[in-house]
């Protein structure tokens, strides 16, 4: 019996794996003469920062743009993500939380081109973007 799940990779090493899942499981199927495609329960999700995929040298197929995420606008800078984290929480609160963020002073990397790797940037651009990917999330459930 067949049951329905969704697959959430995060990051740029999020992304490949779901890609290598999702092609070993299309061969899996291509095995048993399943002609009809990833069956529709069968949910797969890659989010990231980059406005489009990378990882193109990777030896699975990319997403379809349907399945993937990205949760920076072309442009837009570090600071900027940092103060809508910032400007979100309660006044008193503000302080602690942009004492717990990369500060945008030391964030050089141009993160719709990706977090470049550290992680704390990764969770503030994530932490801006929980209404998206909720949205998104829940749309990849109801599909299911």
């Amino acid at each position: 019996m067949l049951r329905p799940f969704l697959i959430i990779g995060v990051g740029g090493s999020g992304g490949k794996t779901v890609r290598a899942i999702r092609q070993a499981l299309r061969f899996r199927l291509e095995q048993e003469n399943w002609g009809k495609g990833i069956p529709q329960g069968w949910q797969f999700l890659h989010v990231d920062s980059p406005t489009a995929q990378d990882g193109i040298e990777f030896p699975a197929p990319l997403m379809a743009q349907e399945d993937y995420l990205a949760l920076v606008p072309n442009g837009v800078t570090y600071a900027t993500i940092h103060d809508d984290v910032v400007e979100r929480v309660e006044p008193a609160f503000a302080r602690d939380v942009r004492r717990s963020l990369p500060s945008p002073n030391e964030v050089k990397v141009p993160v719709y081109l990706g977090a470049g790797a550290y992680r704390a940037v990764g969770r503030t651009i994530s932490a801006a973007a929980l209404d998206d990917i909720h949205d998104r999330v829940k749309a990849k459930v109801s599909l299911m």
